[in-house]
């Protein structure tokens, strides 16, 4: 299972291409603009990205550009109509990993993805730990050596975005930019109560007080007293 962002403008499209990238096993988070895909970028760490070349606004081709600036190290494969070789020299020359014309066949890009991982070595299965506290993504469980609890897909979703960013305070606002999906309607209240459910199960470690909250900043992380 991976960790995949889908751009595209054709919500139809995009939605296809999700639905059968879950069916693989994959989480998958689709935006419609390039300034959403990088705002998302920012606050996940994706195993591929499929980016839409012609997107309105901040182009796939720029948004590519300004991923590999930033660090990003994801499989990006860019879905265009642009079947001239140096289009396609200049998505690669970008940053770019793989390339598809529509338009596409969804066996092929799955097969691509799977490609797409196999080569770039990502493994993103493997377990996050804060403290003695295991975050398993493979499972969707969090232990230690005194319990282990299951996650839903969500709060595994917010749990690896805290893990992974140890010690840094996320608003209710970018929580729900970052991990719920795009076309839910979501209030910060939904974030309170989700945390809330979180520390409940932390608790049956004995570790509630492994997310910490502050006034105006957010939530946290922390291994810290």
């Amino acid at each position: 299972m991976a960790k995949v962002l889908v751009v595209d403008d054709d919500q139809a499209l995009a939605n296809n291409i999700a639905d059968w990238l879950k069916h693989d096993g994959h989480t998958v988070d689709v935006v419609s603009s390039g300034e959403d895909a990088l705002q998302l970028s920012m606050f996940n760490k994706y195993a591929v990205l499929i980016l839409d070349w012609a997107l309105p606004g901040v182009s796939g081709y720029d948004v590519c550009r300004e991923y590999r600036k930033s660090g990003g190290e994801g499989w990006t494969i860019f879905l265009t109509g642009k079947s001239a070789v140096p289009d396609k020299e200049a998505g690669l020359d970008v940053g770019g990993d793989d390339y598809l014309v529509k338009p596409i066949d969804l066996r092929e890009l799955s097969a691509r993805v799977r490609s797409g991982l196999r080569r770039a070595h990502l493994d993103f299965q493997r377990d996050l730990k804060v403290g003695d506290c295991v975050l398993n993504l493979g499972e969707q469980s969090l232990s230690n050596e005194v319990n282990s609890v299951t996650l839903t897909s969500l709060e595994c979703s917010l749990l690896e975005l805290l893990f992974r960013n140890e010690d840094t305070y996320f608003t209710a606002e970018a929580l729900i930019a970052a991990v719920w999906p795009s076309n839910e309607a979501v209030s910060t209240g939904s974030v309170r109560m989700m945390m809330l459910r979180i520390r409940e199960k932390l608790a049956k470690l004995g570790r509630e007080n492994l997310i910490q909250s502050r006034r105006h900043s957010g939530y946290c992380i922390s291994s810290k007293p």
